[in-house]
C-alpha cells in the first residue's frame, strides 16, 4: 500500500496553519472511512431490508435506555439515514 508523505511540519511556523492542515487531513480521514463503509456487506443491504431489522429490533427486543433507534443510529452515517428517514420507525414513541 502507498502512503502519501506528510508535509514538513517544520515549515510551518503559524498555528493556524498547522490547525489548517489537520483539518485538512480530518476530512480526508472521514472521507476514507467513508469509502471503507461504503465497501462492507452490511451497506450493501436495501434500504427497506435494513429499516426492517430496525424496526423489529425496535418492537420485539428488549432494549429500553438508550432505544434502540437513537443506538443504532450512532453506528454510521447510512445506518443514521435510514432511522432517520423511515416513518414506520418513529410511528410509535414510548412514553415514560
Amino acid at each position: 500500500m502507498e502512503t502519501t508523505p506528510l508535509p514538513n511540519i517544520a515549515s510551518f511556523t503559524d498555528v493556524d496553519k498547522i490547525d489548517e492542515e489537520i483539518a485538512r487531513l480530518t476530512r480526508q480521514i472521514r472521507s476514507l472511512r467513508e469509502l471503507r463503509n461504503s465497501a462492507i456487506a452490511i451497506s450493501r443491504f436495501p434500504v427497506e431490508i435494513l429499516a426492517k431489522v430496525f424496526l423489529h429490533c425496535h418492537q420485539h427486543l428488549n432494549f429500553r435506555d438508550p432505544d434502540p433507534r437513537v443506538t443504532v443510529s450512532w453506528v454510521c452515517r447510512h445506518w443514521r439515514n435510514v432511522v432517520l428517514h423511515d416513518p414506520a420507525l418513529w410511528s410509535f414513541v414510548p412514553l415514560k
